[in-house]
């Protein structure tokens, strides 16, 4: 018998033969496992780390169990609540998790840092601030010397991946990382790893196809043959096409549609789709929701049937309203988009990586701030020609293009 050998409808069965390949194709969707951790190449070695007069005299220490931050010391202000005074975990030199205590500032202490269990949770998504794999996310992407980024982005990669939290970009901005303290024998390496390991990192739709999939997995649960795909306040003119409707999985059901095939290869309507599906029992009265601005904009919930709505022409009827929210929207998101470029975030990191140098070999004559080391980098001043001359003279060579 096939998976959809239960459904039902009007009382008839939907049989094997009625079974799409494209169902078939996103229920064998594979799944991830949170069990994995990236192990240390055979090329890696511990190495040893020259602390600042910054980290020396760091005393903060944070506490996890199950990778769930739930203290830490000192207190800022013990009036504020734990949330409020996280940024003392952010900036810890001690993390003590499920008992154990790091040293984050130890070289061969984060090698040897645990993965939680998180037990009890299918990721710590609620805590996302909370979690051990968000803090030192945020840790790695502001470490810039290679004897600590590299064991902390490992660690971290492998955290985030247990705690079910993280998309492509969260693992290749850590790679980046690494990227920009020219250690390229672990870029290469972490981007065959996770490939292996995660399939949205070489299939960007690999989440929304998995939503299907759960959608899918869901309706076998409740005994349906109908998805139904809500309307969205602001989307694209191909899926102003197709939401707001309902859908038989089988095809067969010729009250509605069926699903349009690229949703199958895709998980939505096209590459990149924000809709989202999900079973419905169809029941006396059963209608289909979208919100509506009157003339005065004071928005409002219009009902429709769902089987005549469903059934309504495939095309863009959005309003006007509609379409400039979605204009605006993408507007939005291009200029978010010009003002980052992995180009220009490798050249940050390589000058940060050059400024942490300095701090820690020629403190006294370092400037107190990044900032202000570019300033007269940048100008080429009388004061950094001479702490050039200086790291020249400690066999460091700055680098004026950055």
């Amino acid at each position: 018998m096939g998976i959809f050998d239960f459904l039902r409808f009007r009382n008839n069965p939907v049989s094997d033969d009625l079974i799409s390949d494209g169902v078939n194709n996103i229920l064998s969707l594979p799944e991830i496992d949170k069990k994995v951790k990236i192990p240390f190449p055979p090329f890696y070695s511990v190495g040893t780390h020259k602390e600042t007069e910054e980290e020396r005299n760091n005393i903060n220490t944070a506490y996890f169990k199950n990778g769930v931050l739930f203290a830490v010391s000192p207190r800022t202000d013990v009036t504020l609540s734990l949330d409020e005074d996280r940024q003392v975990a952010y900036n810890a030199r001690f993390i003590v998790s499920d008992d154990v205590k790091y040293d984050l500032f130890n070289p061969r202490d984060l090698t040897q840092l645990s993965v939680p269990n998180y037990k009890n949770s299918s990721g710590t998504f609620p805590y996302i601030t909370k979690d051990l794999s968000y803090i030192l996310n945020m840790r790695a992407k502001r470490t810039y010397c290679a004897e600590l980024a590299i064991p902390l982005v490992y660690k971290t990669i492998s955290m985030m991946i247990r705690s079910g939290w993280g998309q492509k970009r969260d693992f290749d901005r850590l790679i980046v990382q690494l990227k920009g303290l020219n250690e390229n024998k672990h870029v290469q390496y972490l981007e065959k790893e996770l490939e292996k390991r995660l399939p949205y990192m070489s299939d960007p739709d690999y989440y929304q196809k998995l939503s299907l999939k759960r959608a899918l997995q869901n309706a076998k649960t409740i005994q349906t043959d109908l998805l139904e795909v809500p309307y969205l306040g602001c989307t694209c003119e191909e899926c102003a096409k197709y939401q707001g409707r309902v859908y038989s999985i089988s095809g067969k059901d010729k009250r509605f549609p069926a699903i349009p095939n690229q949703v199958f290869h895709y998980g939505g309507f096209h590459a990149g789709c924000r809709h989202s599906f999900f079973p419905i029992m169809l029941l006396d009265g059963t209608s289909i929701s979208k919100n509506i601005y009157d003339k005065k904009g004071v928005p409002h919930t219009q009902k429709y049937d769902a089987i005549h709505h469903s059934n309504r022409p495939f095309i863009d009827d959005r309003t006007i309203r509609e379409k400039e929210e979605y204009q605006n929207l993408i507007n939005k998101r291009n200029q978010e988009s010009a003002g980052w470029n992995q180009e220009g975030l490798v050249m940050y990191i390589k000058r940060a990586a050059e400024y942490y140098w300095l701090q820690q070999n020629l403190p006294n004559v370092v400037p107190k701030s990044l900032g202000a080391y570019t300033r007269i980098k940048h100008s080429q001043s009388k004061k950094y020609l001479t702490i050039k001359d200086m790291a020249k003279s400690l066999m460091k060579d700055l680098d004026d293009s950055l």
